[in-house]
């Protein structure tokens, strides 16, 4: 689903978001939130309580319903029932991880266009800082678990160069060659999908070259690994290959994490996650 913010001076809170997807009851469920209670609904979609407060609004997590409720609806874990009433019923299921992606992108967008609000109370900044901090600490949470359950689980061929490899989430061995000319040739695929994990867009997991310190550490958020500094250069690496030099290589389809071992030349590698785009 993808969506887009604009101003609409009609709107209770001055702003109109529409989908792709089309979703009018979404819609017209954000152009009724009210700007001085923004710090609240974020409080209460974090601890997956709905409600709102708002006439002839009303938002339900899947928590909240009872077994009449869920069954009517078909709802799953997980989801969130939404119902507006503007002389008709409208409603909509959503994931309730998308609708905190939703509303912390809105909420970014009151807070822009009310900086300079003198009607607002005055630490209604504050909470909408500190709510949204909150926001984004679980979204980057469930971003982190959902990553991890991925690369665990999922199942891709590796291609060393000279020998095909079935794997199940990391994948750490000896390489068939060390010869450059073979070795280069290395692949990882899913289905249709494949990387050239030694040729394409190759960059080290360092500040040394290719990134910053923000950059790295919000990929190390993202893909659940750990940072160290050595002589003022830091670099990515995990408990088990605190040793090795960790590399991202990533097209339009597949983002792989790994690290090669050996002395003058590889010997090994280690696939520590694959990541469907």
């Amino acid at each position: 689903m993808e969506w887009i913010i604009t101003e609409d001076k009609l709107s209770t809170n001055k702003l109109r978001i529409d989908f792709s997807p089309s979703n009018n009851t979404l819609s017209m469920f954000f152009s009724n939130l009210k700007t001085i209670e923004f710090s609240d609904y974020i409080l209460q979609t974090i601890n997956s309580i709905g409600g709102f407060g708002i006439e002839n609004i009303s938002i339900l997590f899947y928590n909240q319903m009872d077994w009449e409720d869920k069954e009517g609806l078909k709802i799953e874990e997980g989801d969130i029932y939404f119902y507006v009433y503007d002389g008709l019923a409208n409603e909509t299921v959503l994931k309730e991880y998308e609708f905190e992606k939703i509303l912390y992108d809105f909420s970014t967008k009151i807070i822009a266009i009310n900086v300079k609000n003198d009607f607002l109370p005055k630490n209604w900044l504050t909470k909408m800082n500190e709510s949204l901090n909150m926001l984004k600490y679980k979204i980057l949470k469930s971003e982190i678990e959902s990553l991890e359950k991925l690369k665990k689980n999922i199942s891709y061929t590796f291609f060393d160069g000279l020998k095909l490899h079935n794997v199940t989430g990391q994948h750490d061995n000896w390489l068939s060659s060390t010869d450059y000319a073979i070795w280069s040739n290395s692949y990882v695929e899913i289905g249709t999908k494949r990387i050239y994990i030694i040729k394409e867009n190759i960059k080290v997991l360092s500040t040394f070259r290719y990134f910053d310190k923000e950059e790295l550490e919000l990929l190390a958020k993202k893909y659940n690994f750990k940072i160290k500094e050595e002589n003022g250069i830091y670099y990515a690496y995990t408990d088990d290959h605190s040793s090795r030099q960790f590399e991202i290589s990533e097209n339009d389809e597949l983002t792989v994490i790994y690290c090669m071992g050996g002395g003058n030349m590889p010997e090994s590698i280690f696939i520590y996650g694959v990541f469907e785009k």
